[in-house]
């Protein structure tokens, strides 16, 4: 099994996990134009990052993907993904997206990657019992559930965005206050320990010419008794 793409000729590997096809840093900008690719109905694994995706599409028959990687993309919405209901891992890292949706159809979905895009709302994200793996920092959207739950997951999120504007804003005064808290009490550890090591910079040369000191001083001494 392969596809084409500009020309060239990619094939499947079979490796541990399952069938896979992997296209990194091939410049791809358009899904639907690699030849081949609807065709690959029992693949387990597709590889596209680092290309130059910008949407989602032309995977509607790979029904048996269990694993995606769209990372380092220029994706801007998440959709075209509602047939693969076997997908387990998704990676959308580094794109463009502004919002959590499409996402709703994927119920066996454990691990989720959304780190380092734009994400500032979620519009749906349900059905995703089994995910136990959820990435998502480096968004404006992350700050505010950081603060307001101390701990960002699924979990968090889902109680961040069914609270009442006002609560969010309360939640988050405060988890801005204990995180103050922590970096002060970081920053005052920080100090006691600079402070201790120019101690032990400062005794230790006084230490050693001190037994320095004595043994000579012993030395003296022992000699002039024997006089």
């Amino acid at each position: 099994m392969s596809i084409i793409y500009n020309g060239k000729e990619f094939k499947v590997k079979k490796k541990s996990d399952g069938l896979t096809l992997e296209l990194s840093g091939k410049g791809i900008a358009d899904i639907s134009q690699i030849e081949g690719l609807g065709t690959l109905t029992d693949l387990n694994i597709l590889i596209l990052n680092s290309n130059m995706i910008t949407e989602i599409k032309g995977l509607e028959s790979l029904k048996n993907l269990k694993k995606l990687d769209l990372s380092g993309n220029q994706i801007i919405e998440i959709k075209g993904l509602d047939t693969l209901l076997d997908l387990e891992e998704l990676s959308l890292e580094k794109n463009t997206i502004e919002s959590i949706k499409g996402l709703d159809a994927l119920r066996n979905l454990h691990t989720l990657n959304l780190f380092g895009n734009r994400i500032t709302k979620v519009e749906s994200f349900q059905n995703k019992e089994k995910l136990n793996w959820f990435l998502f920092g480096g968004n404006p959207l992350y700050n505010q559930v950081r603060y307001a739950f101390g701990l960002t997951n699924y979990q968090n999120l889902m109680k961040y965005i069914q609270m009442s504007p006002k609560k969010r804003k309360i939640a988050m005064e405060k988890g801005k206050e204990v995180e103050q808290l922590r970096r002060e009490r970081l920053e005052s550890e920080k100090q006691k320990q600079k402070a201790k090591n120019i101690t032990n910079m400062i005794m230790i040369p006084i230490i050693f010419f001190g037994v320095i000191f004595f043994i000579i001083s012993f030395i003296i001494i022992l000699t002039l008794s024997l006089y």
